[in-house]
């Protein structure tokens, strides 16, 4: 906590500078703009921590679980890979966190997608499982509440399966009740 209030305010002093010499138009560089980002969202994450924890609204050892504050410190990565990008040594790793940027479009859109197809299966689970007499029957409540019992769950189970994490346990006892099931695990 001492280290990043000293990194703020050197960053701090350092953005002042840089107003005080080059004035307004320093933000026309997209790397001041980024520094500029980065100050204020510290400050603004400074501020708000003290106000909570003096308002009793957080605990103090409580506050850095705040997930939204802790989320603006995703800016501070950027700054790190400003620096790496200064020193030449670090070319290979350079090239690979701009071929990373040049991918995030295509991971973003690849994540949207499957976002799309899992909640589709979702519903399509409420159906075909859910909703299986054969599938959901009273010696199988346990396992319908554990990964199929509402939405979420029906969600969480389906990024399981597809990931393949414990699949075999997921999908068994489906298809030892019902095997026309299968069609649904392996689409």
């Amino acid at each position: 906590v001492i280290v990043e209030r000293l990194f703020l305010a050197f960053y701090t002093v350092e953005l002042l500078t840089r107003f005080a010499a080059l004035g307004v138009r320093a933000l026309r560089n997209p790397w001041i703009r980024l520094d500029f980002a980065i100050v204020v969202s510290g400050w603004m994450e400074l501020s708000a921590l003290a106000s909570m924890s003096q308002n009793g609204m957080v605990p103090e050892e409580d506050v850095s679980q705040l997930g939204l504050l802790t989320a603006v410190r995703i800016l501070r990565f950027f700054r790190l890979v400003r620096a790496v990008r200064l020193l030449v040594q670090f070319r290979t790793l350079w090239l690979l966190v701009r071929g990373l940027k040049a991918a995030m479009a295509t991971i973003l859109w690849t994540f949207l997608l499957m976002s799309v197809f899992i909640f589709m299966f979702a519903i399509f689970a409420v159906e075909v499982i859910v909703k299986n007499e054969k599938v959901n029957t009273p010696e199988h409540a346990e396992y319908i509440a554990k990964y199929w019992g509402g939405l979420a769950r029906i969600l969480l189970t389906l990024v399981q399966v597809m990931t393949l994490d414990s699949a075999y346990g997921i999908y068994r006892p489906a298809l030892l009740q019902d095997p026309s099931v299968a069609f649904f695990f392996c689409g």
